[in-house]
């Protein structure tokens, strides 16, 4: 049988596999060394870089307009990994996949976007 002794962020795990969470971001050295029933072992050793969650702001060039005026949207992701995918939502259908947009509505009324 083998004996595993993982490394990880300043812990030690000895079990075959692991599964381990990150809280923040940035780089992580991950080193295992296996063992066998002759005392011999070998290490290895993998680098892990853990991304920071992406963060979104959105905003309008306008906070009211007359039904069917064209309002400019936009948005800037931060964060995370890009390139960035969009889905900005009206009443939970997708009226755009685009990073800015314009979009008329129809009626009068308050709306909630998400992005």
């Amino acid at each position: 049988p083998y004996n595993y002794t993982w490394s990880i962020n300043g812990n030690n795990y000895y079990t075959k596999d692991v599964n381990v969470s990150f809280s923040a971001s940035g780089s992580y050295t991950i080193e295992l060394t296996v063992r066998d029933a002759a005392d011999y072992s070998v290490d290895t050793s993998m680098s892990e870089t853990v991304n920071s969650d992406p963060v979104v702001s959105a905003s309008s060039n306008v906070t009211s307009a007359d039904v069917n005026y064209p309002i400019e949207f936009s948005s800037s992701p931060s964060g995370g990994t890009g390139p960035y995918s969009y889905s900005w939502a009206l009443n939970g259908n997708v009226i755009s996949t685009s990073q800015d947009f314009s979009y008329s509505f129809s009626t009068s009324g308050s709306y909630t976007l998400t992005v």
